[in-house]
Parts: structure tokens; C-alpha cells; sequence
């Protein structure tokens, strides 16, 4: 089975290779990435955030593969509340259909959002507070990191929160339920001290750029 990536992010080979290691362990499948282009933001909001995963798997159109899956990750607004997500678009081999699955949504500061929406470089003061690391730490660079950070290490973006994505979008095929749970403040899962120092800087920053 070839399954084909529309992105040569480590990461996200890791990720779907872990994938189908756990589904289907027995079954020779091989992962291989190719770089695509999203055509959306460098950092995609709301619709964005899915137009780019399928902008990457159509620009895969030329290659053959068993199953083409692109990953894209962005900032979605949900009953006011602001939530990062991963998205997984599949497309299994002569399938026009591109499936969409999500991944579990985790509740990040609104004033986190006013930020990645000016496209305002991240501070080092808030890429520590997001992931828990030096600050030297790169924001994408530790992207898999921040929601375990953020959630007492109970969610791990690589081996859960895209692996939920993608048994989304696998299961929409079959028309098979989702089973899928939001990290949130008011359910607990969230770590509340870190969650408020992230937001509390996100504001200072956003006060310091209204006063320039």
C-alpha cells in the first residue's frame, strides 16, 4: 500500500507513518512526502485551514498512490471561544471525493488569535509560555509540542491529535462515528495556569502594539 503525503514536513511523515503503523501493523505500507503548496496564509484561519489541505492533496493530481493525505494545522472560532485544530483531507486512489476529518480541538487565548491574525512575529517570551521550552525555541519548529504542554501531557499532537484527524477522514469513507473531544478550560483538560500566562502576555504585547 503507497500512501502519499503532500508535504515533506518530518513531522507530519512521522505522523502518518505512526498512523497506519497502529491501524494496520501487519500490512506493508509505505510513506513518502512530496512538497505542495497550500495556497492560503502562512497562517490559515477558519476555511483556510481546510482549503489548504485540499489545495495540497489537488496538487497531487499527477501522482499515483493508494491514499493521498495532506495535514494542515490553524485557528478556528467556535461560540466565541478560539481553538487550534488539525485538519486531514484523504483521498483514496480513483476517488474524486476528498474526505475531511479534525482532530481534537484545543481551546487557545483569544488574544492569541488578535496575534496570528496581524501576522505579529511571536515574542520568545510567548513561544516559551506555548510550549514549555527555551526561548530559542521556533514556533513551528515545536508545534507538536504544544498541546501536550498545554493539556498536562495528556494530548500529544503527533500521536493523537492528527492521528484522530486522520481516522476522521478514514472513517467518513465507511460512514463510520467520530468520536471527538475539545480540550477546554471549563472541562479541565486544559492546564489553566498556562493557559492565563499565555493569555496574559498576548495581551501585553497587543497593548504595547496599540500604543506604537
Amino acid at each position: 500500500m503507497t500512501v502519499l503525503v503532500a508535504s515533506q514536513s518530518p513531522y507530519k511523515l512521522a505522523a502518518v507513518t505512526d498512523f497506519f503503523g497502529g491501524v494496520i501493523p501487519h500490512r506493508d505500507v509505505g510513506v513518502r512526502g512530496i512538497d505542495t503548496k497550500s495556497d492560503v496564509s502562512d497562517r490559515p484561519f477558519e476555511g483556510e485551514v481546510v482549503a489548504g489541505a485540499i489545495n495540497r492533496i489537488n496538487a497531487l493530481e499527477m501522482v499515483d498512490a493508494d491514499m493521498k493525505i495532506a495535514v494542515e494545522g490553524g485557528m478556528f472560532l467556535d461560540g466565541g471561544e478560539v481553538f487550534y485544530n488539525d485538519i486531514a483531507a484523504v483521498q483514496f486512489e480513483q476517488d474524486n471525493d476528498i474526505k475531511i476529518g479534525t482532530g481534537h480541538p484545543i481551546q487557545m487565548p483569544v488574544s492569541l488569535l488578535r496575534l496570528y491574525l496581524a501576522g505579529q512575529k511571536f515574542s520568545d517570551e510567548i513561544i516559551s509560555l506555548m510550549f514549555g521550552l527555551g526561548k530559542d525555541a521556533q514556533f513551528y519548529k515545536h508545534a507538536k509540542y504544544m498541546p501536550g504542554f498545554f493539556s498536562h501531557g495528556v494530548i500529544d499532537r503527533e500521536k493523537i491529535t492528527t492521528a484522530t484527524a486522520l481516522k476522521d477522514a478514514c472513517n467518513k469513507k465507511y460512514g463510520a462515528k467520530r468520536d471527538l473531544r475539545s480540550l477546554t478550560m471549563e472541562n479541565g483538560l486544559l492546564d489553566a495556569d498556562k493557559f492565563n500566562a499565555l493569555d496574559e502576555e498576548c495581551k501585553r504585547v497587543l497593548a504595547t502594539l496599540e500604543k506604537e
